[in-house]
């Protein structure tokens, strides 16, 4: 992942990939480094839909990952942002 200056916010969260930092109303929440990475992809392109090819592109390039290592870091991220079930606000997963 290339280093950034920008800092992204969302809800109470604030995530700053150059520091490699996600906080929430100042508390540092943590994730793995590659499921920190796909949050970043994720925000960074908040306005489009995000294919589950372009997370493997983009996260793990030039390596063989399968699917559920995707749903992996989705569910990791869902579990520190307290996105899940009935209050997922955040990461909508769009059926094949």
């Amino acid at each position: 992942m290339v280093k950034e200056t920008a800092a992204f916010t969302f809800g109470e969260y604030l995530l700053e990939p150059s520091e490699y930092r996600l906080t929430q109303n100042g508390k540092t929440l943590v994730l793995r480094p590659k499921s920190f990475e796909v949050l970043c992809h994720l925000v960074k392109h908040h306005d489009r839909l995000v294919t589950k090819n372009e997370l493997l592109d983009a996260v793990w390039p030039d390596t063989y990952v399968t699917e559920t290592t995707i749903r992996q870091s989705i569910w990791e991220i869902r579990d520190v942002l307290d996105d899940h079930g009935q209050s997922a606000r955040l990461i909508q997963t769009v059926p094949k």
